[in-house]
């Protein structure tokens, strides 16, 4: 299925997943050792970068 004709509610999920594993990625971690860890910091961003692009599709009406 082309990204295009993924509904809304799947896109949500999508950004759900990204936050519960960036959480996990840093749980435990203080700020400087998420800081000093690239490859936390990469794996988080990544989601982050995941979350954005599921918001980029959000229909108007959810959009505040």
């Amino acid at each position: 299925m082309s990204s295009e004709r993924r509904g809304w509610p799947l896109r949500l999920a999508d950004m759900i997943a990204a936050i519960i594993e960036a959480r996990a990625f840093m749980a435990g971690m203080s700020f400087t050792e998420f800081r000093d860890d690239p490859r936390t910091l990469k794996a988080v961003l990544w989601n982050v970068s995941l979350i954005g692009e599921a918001a980029r599709h959000a229909p108007p009406e959810v959009v505040a």
